[in-house]
């Protein structure tokens, strides 16, 4: 204080909100609602209280979440996609699935990820096309990485969610072998 009498309070204001989202205070959900939506605010940010939404979403944060996938920043599209996972797949469908076909490849991607568990029976024809493209493209830029355990695990999580347990058990073991003290692959 003795050498900035004056502090300059600078441009961010939201270090408190991320700050009580991290401790899990349930009293942050409506500020980083009204954060994501806050177009003049940069998209990192954005897309940082997007991440922080998993789990909190409650009705009105579909709404929020439903503006916020048409978000110009693809940075913020791919964490609010992320942060649907937990959500039930009659929610989470509707709401992702037309971002299958998103000009972003990496939100194409997550969209495979985030909806690995829909049966391609409960999806229109032109709907399974997408996602089988957006599923195939998740793969493939997993398989770029297949050296990194972290790649396969996430194949594995995915192989897992489809419901097809002996690719994922592979993809397990795999990361094991790759790095034998890589933990989340147990």
């Amino acid at each position: 204080k003795s050498w900035y009498a004056s502090p300059n309070p600078g441009f961010q204001n939201y270090a408190a909100v991320f700050f009580a989202a991290r401790a899990g205070y349930t009293e942050a959900t409506p500020p980083l609602q009204q954060l994501l939506m806050d177009q003049q605010q940069p998209a990192i940010a954005r897309a940082t209280a997007a991440s922080h939404l998993a789990g909190r979403i409650d009705q009105q944060g579909i709404t929020v979440i439903n503006q916020a996938l048409g978000d110009e920043s693809a940075m913020v599209r791919i964490a609010t996609l992320s942060a649907m996972e937990g959500l039930p797949a009659n929610i989470r469908l509707p709401l992702a699935i037309g971002l299958a076909n998103d000009p972003g490849r990496a939100v194409r991607d997550t969209v495979g990820r985030t909806l690995a568990d829909i049966p391609d029976s409960e999806l229109k024809p032109e709907q399974l096309q997408a996602l089988q493209n957006a599923r195939k493209g998740f793969i493939d830029s997993q398989m770029a990485n297949a050296d990194r355990p972290e790649a396969q695990a996430n194949l594995g999580n995915y192989y897992s969610q489809r419901g097809d347990l002996k690719r994922a058990e592979q993809a397990y073991l795999e990361a094991i072998r790759i790095q034998a003290v890589y933990t989340p692959a147990y």
